[in-house]
């Protein structure tokens, strides 16, 4: 028989049952202790198609009181509906005070995300400039219709050089005047 059980956002979770290939391990805690642990799914996840992004994400926005909610509220349903990864993803937007101003641009994001085409997968080379791989990463992000600040949050994120650190954490940066300013030292200490 199926169950009827709601899970620890409130959603119904109408039967799904726990998927066994899930690459999260922390289910228990996103679940809580109302819940038989074998009945919450993690679904929103890297490798999905748009298909079953927004399947899932229709879910979601079914609940009653999905639509009381404030933006910080949705974003805090919708992740917990994924995995660590996805969970850390959407966390982060909002301690970096990224959180979007109306909830179509967090749906985006969230297809971006499991189908792969965020900035998180564009990775820096071994042997690539820090230049050139910025400069992909901005190509990158006007592709999909993201702006720059979204290359400045990646770029906060990851590991770069001391001396360009600087540059990416100033108050107001600007992307192509820290590509400049790389490109000039790349040149200055590559000799």
């Amino acid at each position: 028989p199926e169950d009827n059980h709601n899970s620890a956002d409130g959603l119904p979770v109408h039967g799904r049952m726990w998927q066994s290939d899930s690459t999260d391990n922390n289910v228990g805690a996103v679940a809580g202790s109302s819940i038989k642990k074998e009945l919450f799914r993690t679904v929103l996840r890297r490798g999905l198609d748009k298909e079953a992004v927004l399947t899932e994400m229709f879910l979601i926005e079914c609940d009653v009181e999905f639509d009381n909610l404030n933006m910080k509220g949705k974003l805090a349903k919708v992740a917990r509906c994924g995995n660590s990864d996805f969970r850390n993803y959407m966390v982060s937007l909002g301690i970096c005070n990224a959180i979007p101003s109306n909830y179509e641009i967090l749906k985006q994001k969230v297809v971006d995300f499991c189908t792969g085409r965020d900035l998180s997968n564009v990775i820096k080379y071994s042997d690539e400039l820090w230049s050139s791989f910025i400069s992909r990463l901005q190509d990158t992000a006007r592709k999909n219709g993201m702006d720059d600040s979204e290359v400045i949050r990646r770029l906060r994120e990851m590991w770069m050089p001391e001396r360009y650190q600087i540059l990416v954490h100033n108050v107001n940066p600007d992307l192509n005047e820290i590509i400049e300013r790389i490109t000039t030292w790349e040149k200055v200490y590559s000799k």
